[in-house]
């Protein structure tokens, strides 16, 4: 199955004055790193996934990490 290059999992509008500093994190759960296939069906599968962050989707920092599961969960009931 196709899926995006990127897709939004959240995110968080802030104001900064000029040189202000801020920390901003984000929880993200593994549920949110799947899809659904052709049959409905919701899929979270191993692999590595990179983080974006940035002011706009071409304006970025990035950081890669692996999720790995034992086997490819289906129907999370997500």
């Amino acid at each position: 199955m196709l899926r995006p290059v990127k897709e939004l999992i959240d995110f968080k509008k802030i104001d900064l004055k000029p040189n202000e500093q801020r920390v901003v994190s984000f929880d993200i759960s593994a549920n949110e790193l799947g899809f659904y296939d052709n049959q409905g069906s919701y899929i979270l599968e191993s692999g590595k996934y990179t983080i974006f962050v940035g002011r706009n989707s071409q304006e970025t920092i990035s950081k890669e990490f692996e999720l790995k599961l034992k086997e490819t969960k289906t129907d999370l009931g997500v």
